[in-house]
């Protein structure tokens, strides 16, 4: 196999081309360093009789590469920052554990992980002023990128059909509607979480456009670019008068989220909902936590709610809106009900008969047709247009669906005027109310 072969394999794991490139560009230099070809470091693997040796000795060159990288590693011999010194390492260290094996690097002997100096830190405040003035497709991306945390490459790259089979779930599902997405970067699980403020967003955006694309967020023919994304958010910031720190980037949405989950989950639980490295044996465990997730995201989105309304409050929003919904239309029926006569259309005690039966056949478990969260009344208005005329026994088993026998028939006739009384009263206070 050629050295061209052995590279390529080695890229095959990765599905990603931007990831490819970076890859064979950082292995390249570090052939170039130890001035030996990827063929012979995996023959010199095969020729280890002690495989152990070997890789305290491969950790020993990496060790020096890494030392290498921080002196010259830079443009023209300069130094090379941690971050950077660290990802060209990781992606030799990459090489090794899939061509050859993974090798033994003392602890704390390569470059760790910096904090990111210079950037600005996006407050609630400031991510809901720039919500409230972008426009249709701002606020769908802001709005899905808060409750994401995602970074800007695996945004981007969203499908829309992915997201409405998600989205659908609210029709048997309470929001925020929890799934399980894979970080392609790391292939680090994330356990993700769906707003009603991002759905109700994404379907107001995709409304607007006049084609339909496989992308969540088309551009060009294409998807919206890392470098798009970077710029909606600088365009919003300076759309909202922000005063920024320090440079915009999309990652810092991805850092907020990350904070703003703290306030109520551990660390290791809010890891997980933005897919942070975390040990594969903790991992095992975690995944059986996604109800509990769910609860405590939920309680903490009001850290990073946008538009003024977490999930629990459109939900409460909801269910009052049908029951106001419900409650308008019973009143207007007694309304028209009592119209009707008022122009002699109904007899009076039509009315109260009406519901004298509806009474006395619950008493005998005479079944009429329900509406689920209907009450007694309201399914008496429901079917009173049906009564006409009720006093005879053939309109009677008309009304109730089935058959009287004579004894059902003489406890529907019996009069009972206090009953009849308190039923009146509660139809009149309904209508006084009206």
């Amino acid at each position: 196999m050629s050295d061209n072969e052995v590279i390529e394999q080695f890229l095959k794991e990765y599905s990603k081309e931007t990831t490819k490139v970076v890859y064979k560009l950082h292995i390249e230099q570090f052939f170039e360093w130890v001035k030996k070809s990827p063929s012979q470091l995996i023959q010199e693997y095969k020729n280890a009789t002690d495989k152990n040796k070997w890789k305290k000795e491969s950790g020993r060159l990496l060790v020096k590469y890494n030392n290498y990288l921080f002196e010259h590693g830079g443009k023209n011999g300069k130094p090379l920052k941690a971050n950077s010194v660290r990802a060209k390492i990781n992606s030799v260290r990459a090489f090794y554990t899939s061509m050859m094996d993974t090798v033994k690097i003392p602890k704390g002997r390569i470059a760790q992980v910096e904090m990111a100096i210079g950037e600005h830190e996006f407050k609630h405040e400031q991510l809901q002023k720039m919500f409230r003035v972008g426009d249709i497709r701002e606020k769908a991306i802001l709005s899905l990128g808060v409750c994401l945390g995602f970074g800007a490459s695996a945004f981007s790259q969203l499908k829309r059909e992915m997201l409405e089979k998600i989205m659908s779930q609210t029709e048997y599902e309470e929001t925020p509607i929890g799934f399980w997405y894979t970080r392609t970067k790391t292939s680090q699980p994330i356990r993700c979480h769906l707003t009603t403020e991002a759905i109700n967003a994404l379907n107001d955006y995709w409304s607007s456009l006049k084609e339909q694309s496989e992308w969540a967020f088309p551009s060009n023919g294409g998807h919206i670019t890392s470098q798009q994304l970077n710029y909606a958010l600088k365009t919003l910031t300076e759309k909202a008068n922000i005063t920024v720190s320090g440079s915009i980037r999309w990652h810092l949405l991805r850092k907020f989220l990350f904070s703003a989950l703290t306030n109520v989950m551990d660390e290791m639980n809010a890891k997980l909902c933005i897919g942070k490295s975390i040990d594969k044996s903790v991992l095992t465990y975690l995944k059986n936590k996604t109800e509990i997730l769910k609860k405590q995201y939920s309680e903490a989105e009001k850290f990073f709610v946008l538009g003024g309304y977490t999930n629990h409050e459109y939900n409460r929003m909801d269910k009052l809106e049908a029951k106001v919904k419900t409650q308008d239309e019973t009143l207007q029926k007694f309304l028209d009900i009592f119209t009707q006569y008022v122009e002699n259309k109904i007899n009076k005690d039509d009315i109260k008969t009406a519901i004298k039966v509806l009474r006395e056949t619950q008493k005998h478990k005479i079944q009429l047709p329900k509406v689920e969260g209907e009450t007694e009344t309201q399914q008496v208005i429901r079917e009173i247009e049906k009564l006409p005329k009720i006093r005879d026994k053939e309109a009677l088993e008309e009304f109730l669906g089935r058959d009287l026998t004579d004894e059902e028939y003489q406890h529907i006739k019996n009069k009972d005027k206090k009953l009849r009384k308190q039923l009146e009263k509660e139809l009149d206070k309904k209508i006084k109310h009206k």
